[in-house]
């Protein structure tokens, strides 16, 4: 199979395996939001905003796992293969024991440092050992799905998750009511997660040679030049997570668990995007790194363009949607007239823009081993979107104050620094990203957009009956402007491939 091919079913599979989680994801919330109501869903949502920093305890090692893995597998070095998977098991491991500490601390101080009503904290308490139980277990399967990363397994990789999603949503439905609601959710959750890396393990070990990795393979050399990679890609990471979730802890702080229920509620469908944009990228990294050990490097950036054009096809429309059409998305989703979460819901998704169409960039330079500036600007500037959260949630502006806080620093951060950083270590001139790649897809995306404004004007939808075939129709203009606008030759010859046709000469 060719590297285009490869990388054009490993996005594939990636990216439907995030529209399924997506999609259960969407049904589950107005769902999860009824049976625990908004007081004790904005717990859930800070028990989530808590852990989501126990991602900083990897520092990288996963992201330096799948750029080892694609260059030893080029060159047959099982040696080296074993070593880096020993080193990675033994790293996790204590990962999952630092994950322990970080339970207990939770346990005993969650519900002294945030708003949380009186009558929740023992169910408090008891989701938070559940859910950091079940992150100590995992930790040391992690490297796993670093692994089947580095070896373009995206098809086991989707294929993984999907199974234990479906079984969580359906134990969601079945079990989640009555007073210890909030605890069972969280055992469901957690126990999800744990089976999908217990998945990634025995798929692992059928496609590894045998005796891989052992404790007494671990290289402490190997590790430190490891962490040495891993931290620039840990520290874009982390900027992102301040960015993403520190801010539910801000509200919970400032204000109350409705604050944060809604602000979750309406940041959820910004991180549904996200999460589609960083799974139909994912298979970008171990690419690059495969092409720059074959000397490939004219068509690393090739690709840098051409995915970048794709993650705008498929921000741009999508993001326009939510600013124009959020109120009425809210309102049918949730049930629920959220007038202010509507809002922060067009203002983040502004933001989010300016991000998501810097990340294929940035794992382009992860592939390429030139990403360290990338991840130090990024934490820089999730402490500035903290600062101006807090400033403006003080002030009294709330919820909407949060979101413009953040889209301040991702408009700043997306628009600006990285997009300079990226044409620097590629020696690209100013103009080259946005003749190839932000051109053609805002000149894609008019026609979309201007039948979301009149759509908007004409009639709003009251309903699901009318809201969904809009959407479609407002995608499937997207879909015809993009083949006949948007993609060149070749790209088109490579869709035609995937397909199994024969490309029509022009």
């Amino acid at each position: 199979m060719s590297a285009a091919k490869r990388l054009a079913y490993n996005s594939a599979f990636n990216v439907g395996a995030t529209m399924f989680s997506a999609g259960l994801s969407f049904i589950l919330v107005p769902i999860i939001l009824s049976s625990l109501g908004e007081s004790v869903y904005g717990v859930w949502a800070l028990v989530g905003s808590v852990f989501s920093y126990s991602y900083v305890m990897g520092l990288g090692m996963n992201s330096a796992t799948n750029r080892e893995v694609p260059g030893l597998l080029v060159k047959g070095d099982q040696k080296g293969l074993r070593e880096v998977m020993s080193t990675a098991v033994a790293f996790f491991s204590g990962v999952g024991l630092i994950c322990a500490l970080l339970t207990a601390v939770l346990y005993h101080g969650f519900c002294d440092w945030f708003a949380i009503p009186a009558q929740m904290h023992a169910t408090a308490r008891a989701t938070i050992l559940a859910v950091g139980t079940g992150i100590t277990l995992a930790a040391p399967l992690q490297p796993f799905g670093g692994l089947l990363s580095g070896y373009q397994r995206y098809d086991i990789m989707a294929l993984g998750r999907i199974l234990p999603l479906c079984c969580r949503a359906l134990l969601i439905i079945a079990l989640v009511s009555g007073p210890a609601r909030l605890f069972v959710l969280g055992l469901i959750a957690t126990g999800t997660e744990l089976t999908i890396y217990v998945i990634y393990l025995f798929a692992s070990l059928r496609l590894l040679p045998s005796g891989t990795f052992s404790p007494r393979a671990a290289n402490w050399s190997l590790l430190r030049r490891m962490l040495a990679y891993g931290v620039n890609t840990w520290l874009y990471g982390l900027g992102v997570v301040i960015m993403g979730k520190t801010t539910e802890i801000v509200l919970g702080i400032l204000c109350n668990t409705e604050a944060v229920a809604r602000y979750s509620i309406a940041s959820s469908a910004i991180f549904l995007l996200g999460g589609m944009v960083e799974t139909f990228c994912g298979p970008l990294k171990p690419m690059v790194s495969d092409l720059q050990a074959r000397g490939k490097d004219q068509q690393v950036v090739k690709v840098a363009f051409a995915y970048q054009k794709l993650v705008l096809l498929i921000a741009i429309p999508t993001v326009a949607f939510m600013v124009v059409m959020g109120k009425e998305f809210l309102l049918l989703w949730t049930r629920k007239d959220m007038p202010e979460a509507s809002l922060a819901l067009a203002i983040l998704a502004i933001g989010y823009l300016f991000r998501l169409s810097q990340h294929s960039n940035f794992l382009v330079l992860v592939g390429l081993g030139e990403h360290r500036l990338f991840g130090v600007v990024t934490v820089c500037m999730g402490v500035a979107s903290v600062l101006l959260v807090g400033l403006f949630v003080a002030l009294g502006w709330g919820m909407v104050g949060a979101a413009l806080g953040n889209m301040v620093a991702l408009a700043i951060l997306g628009a600006v620094v990285l997009p300079r950083l990226f044409r620097s270590k590629m020696g690209l001139g100013p103009w080259q990203g946005l003749a190839r790649s932000w051109k053609p897809a805002l000149i894609c995306s008019v026609p979309a957009i201007a039948s979301l404004l009149l759509w908007k004007l004409l009639r709003p939808p009251q309903s699901w009956a009318e809201l969904v075939p809009g959407i479609l129709a407002v995608a499937l203009i997207m879909v015809v402007s993009t083949w006949k606008l948007g993609l060149l030759k070749e790209e088109k010859s490579m869709v035609y491939s995937l397909v199994g046709v024969t490309a029509k000469a022009p």
